[in-house]
């Protein structure tokens, strides 16, 4: 896992530091979750191994229900353009105008307040 600082620019607007830009193609449709504190983004197929991980689990327990419900009801899908995503409001107050990247290779990377 690496570290990267960024600011969160006006109109809302994210820089995806150079080095991990490559993970998300231009062209490929990014989910971006809010969970807690933070953001985590994944690419496409992320994404789909997320969903088939809930597939796994029967539909009639309760907490596959709530973490289905707990998912998709945070989730945001943009794209990369020119290397920087725009975060809607309800995401973007979970940073201070500040952010920390914080990069991961098997699901993507999470984005907290430099605060924290």
């Amino acid at each position: 896992m690496k570290q990267y600082r960024s600011t969160l620019e006006k109109g809302a607007r994210l820089t995806i530091p150079s080095e991990i830009r490559d993970h998300f193609d231009s062209e490929e449709t990014i989910y971006m979750l809010g969970i807690d504190k933070k953001i985590v983004l994944m690419n496409e197929n992320e994404f789909r191994d997320v969903e088939r991980r809930f597939m796994e689990i029967p539909y009639s327990l309760e907490e596959r229900r709530a973490m289905e419900r707990l998912f998709y009801s945070n989730l945001f899908c943009t794209r990369v353009g020119k290397g920087k995503i725009v975060l809607p409001p309800y995401l973007r107050r979970r940073l201070d105008g500040r952010a920390v990247v914080f990069s991961y290779k098997k699901y993507g990377m999470e984005i907290v307040s430099s605060d924290i």
